[in-house]
């Protein structure tokens, strides 16, 4: 064997070994990742709940507009997280996505309407690594045989999410409550915790990095290429969004205000029965 395809099977088999690290250090950093996936759910959520309180400061309702920008940020967004993971790993962006998804809610904070706009579309970009990042920790650092008890974890940990910014969000702004605060407060709780998250993913998640290829444009086609040609890819694409939409789109954009105007319950009792979906 020559020389030069000595060396390329030395840095295809770097770029391929499995990372070492301890089970509950690789534990932990799932965990916060898992969190990551939790806030960010939450954050997506919780303007449907404020979708009234929202109208009634800008006169129009924008919450509808919001969300097909915000899912249009993530969808796209979602086939450069994948490469950037692989190519960057973890430590060097998903402490980041963590932070542009704090950094976005106090542009909601700020109460601009084209500021809060752009805040929440911006934070599509950050948010779809948070259930990416806490597959991709699983995958790298935990055993294989428990990959898909982690996955379920996450994805448990992400609906609890979709809940908290439902109920609690709504509790928080009811007048009723106790509480009264304004829409725009409630956004700086999470702009504290997002900058927090990434803090602590930069310093939990682990400073081990494969060796990278060269980059070139085959290698990062390639991936994309094997997803395309397989036609169950389609076939799952099209099950996944059908259960998508009715829940996720739904339930969580429209069931709040839904039951509020339209079957005369209160904001409260409306965010309730809307959060038992992703609790379910």
């Amino acid at each position: 064997m020559s020389p030069s395809a000595n060396n390329r099977a030395t840095d295809e088999a770097a770029v391929q070994a499995p990372q070492q690290l301890g089970y509950w250090a690789a534990v932990a950093a799932w965990f916060l990742c898992a969190l990551f996936y939790l806030c960010q759910y939450a954050v997506r959520s919780a303007p449907g709940v404020m979708r009234g309180a929202m109208a009634a400061t800008w006169g129009v309702d924008p919450v509808a507009m919001m969300n097909s920008y915000y899912y249009m940020v993530y969808a796209l967004s979602a086939l450069v997280a994948g490469a950037l993971l692989d190519r960057y790993g973890a430590r060097m962006t998903l402490p980041f996505a963590a932070a542009s998804v704090g950094a976005c809610s106090l542009l909601l904070a700020s109460g601009n309407e084209h500021l809060a706009v752009s805040g929440f579309v911006l934070q599509g970009l950050g948010a779809v690594f948070g259930f990416v990042g806490a597959v991709y920790v699983a995958a790298k650092f935990l055993p294989r045989r428990s990959l898909p008890t982690f996955v379920g974890l996450a994805q448990m940990l992400g609906m609890a999410g979709a809940a908290i910014g439902s109920k609690p969000v709504a509790v928080l702004i009811d007048r009723n409550s106790g509480l009264g605060w304004s829409w725009q407060s409630v956004w700086i709780p999470f702009a504290i915790f997002g900058g927090i998250l990434a803090v602590l993913l930069w310093i939990v998640l682990p400073r081990l990095t494969d060796a990278r290829a060269p980059f070139s444009m085959k290698a990062l086609v390639r991936p994309y290429q094997v997803v395309f040609k397989n036609p169950q890819s389609y076939l799952c694409g099209l099950i996944g969004g059908l259960m998508f939409a009715p829940t996720t789109i739904g339930v969580m954009v429209w069931a709040t205000q839904f039951l509020h105007q339209g079957e005369n319950l209160s904001m409260s009792d409306s965010a309730s029965l809307a959060s038992m979906v992703p609790i379910g």
